[in-house]
């Protein structure tokens, strides 16, 4: 399968940092989110792995948003972000998606130049006091949901962690969707949580898989990736030697459009983590 077009690289940001903390280095790339460094990843016949073979491995490592929570069951009244800078919500995903390399990776970490970002990318102009309205309501809503991860959630990763699971976590984000991570009840529960914006890699680049697997103390033979197949994340984890689970239970209820195009398929399909959790217990049984 060819490899898509690459997007424009957006202008370089400064390395200075306003929010406080260091500054990611810029990784030698030239890749963006949405596109993959491995395009063996992409040609490589589809596995033949089943659910139960892959359960068996100790690690799981999984994407936040779409696949353990998401915006849309947030319970932060108020309007959106695409609708507080006057765009549809294919507008402001388009520019979430397409030109989010620097805020992805950390070198824009400052709430305010955030929000500059992604209304330039929609085209629109506003005026400074507008720009820090959006970001104040932007940060409460990621905060929130972070906060208000589903029960059904968490009841599924205490499971998977009694069959003793050890849990890792891996996510594009930027510091204001980050920023929550560690009043959320799901940081608990997780052993290493790995966020684009303070590593300086993205998925699919391989390298943050390895990240992950390096800091939890394992290798890949020993994991399997979950995640719901936003920003081409399956093919990097093969890549990175990782077999794949996609999870589908965000993706059904509104969101599918939210993570913008999901490139290839995992080697297995969950429709929730209630069913995975049930697949390893049952396996151990």
């Amino acid at each position: 399968m060819p490899c898509p077009r690459r997007l424009s690289r957006p202008a370089k940001y400064p390395a200075k940092d306003r929010a406080g903390g260091p500054v990611p280095q810029k990784p030698n790339t030239d890749a963006e989110p949405q596109t993959a460094r491995c395009p063996e990843a992409r040609q490589a016949p589809e596995s033949t792995m089943e659910l139960t073979e892959l359960t068996t491995r100790p690690v799981f490592l999984f994407d936040l948003f779409h696949t353990l929570l998401s915006m849309r069951e947030t319970t932060v009244p108020g309007p959106e972000t695409h609708e507080l800078l006057g765009v549809s919500r294919e507008t402001y995903l388009e520019a979430v998606f397409s030109n989010s390399d620097g805020r992805a990776r950390g070198f824009v970490r400052d709430a305010i130049e955030i929000v500059e970002d992604l209304a330039r990318g929609c085209g629109v102009t506003l005026a400074p006091t507008a720009i820090a309205r959006i970001a104040a309501h932007r940060e409460r809503r990621f905060h929130q949901c972070l906060q208000e991860t589903p029960e059904r959630i968490l009841s599924a990763l205490d499971s998977l962690r009694s069959a003793g699971k050890r849990l890792g976590l891996i996510s594009n984000a930027d510091a204001m969707e980050a920023a929550g991570w560690g009043d959320s009840p799901l940081a608990a529960r997780f052993e290493v949580a790995i966020f684009s914006c303070h590593v300086g890699l993205v998925k699919p680049e391989p390298e943050i898989y390895t990240r992950c697997i390096e800091q939890i103390g394992a290798s890949p033979s020993e994991c399997v990736f979950i995640g719901d197949g936003g920003s081409n994340e399956f093919a990097g984890a093969r890549a990175a030697g990782l077999p794949t689970i996609r999870t589908t239970e965000f993706t059904h209820s509104g969101d599918s459009n939210a993570a913008a195009q999901r490139i290839g398929s995992a080697d297995c399909t969950v429709a929730s983590l209630a069913e995975l959790s049930e697949a390893v217990s049952g396996g151990a049984s």
